[in-house]
């Protein structure tokens, strides 16, 4: 399978598809994670187990280095909107996969997510907070977030 940015070839772990090019490296979701009851806990629980992501109180974590920022590219939408960038104190792809299932989700990711562009962190809370509104400069389309 190919990367749905640059073409190269992708990591399948269980459902989570990884990019190989270093430069590129976006993550997505399987379009198969749709057809999934993902608001059944266990269902969710052996689908981060499946594709190897540590839940987020398994995460080692400093004192105060709790979060993390991300972005996700969305497809062509109404609101013209390019990406959305958040915070989180969950591991980024568990935090795609809740906006992908509709849990403590942003409406428009879940409608028109494309791919998980990247995460940085980690943050303490105050520090992502920062972080997320002027990580926006560095896009090259509208954005938005909390």
């Amino acid at each position: 399978m190919l990367c749905k940015k640059c073409k190269n070839i992708i990591l399948q772990i269980g459902l989570l598809k990884k990019c190989n090019n270093k430069k590129c490296a976006i993550v997505y979701w399987d379009y198969k994670v749709r057809k999934l009851n993902l608001l059944e806990e266990g269902i969710f629980i052996k689908t981060l187990e499946d594709a190897k992501i540590k839940k987020h109180n398994e995460l080692n974590k400093t004192a105060n280095k709790t979060h993390f920022v991300y972005i996700i590219k969305l497809k062509k939408n109404p609101k013209g909107y390019m990406y959305y960038r958040g915070m989180t104190g969950l591991h980024p792809y568990e935090r795609y996969l809740n906006h992908i299932r509709g849990y403590k989700s942003n409406k428009m990711v879940k409608k028109y997510h494309s791919y998980l562009l990247k995460f940085e962190g980690l943050y303490s809370y105050d520090e992502a907070k920062i972080r997320e509104q002027t990580i926006k400069n560095d896009l090259p389309g509208p954005s938005y977030g909390n």
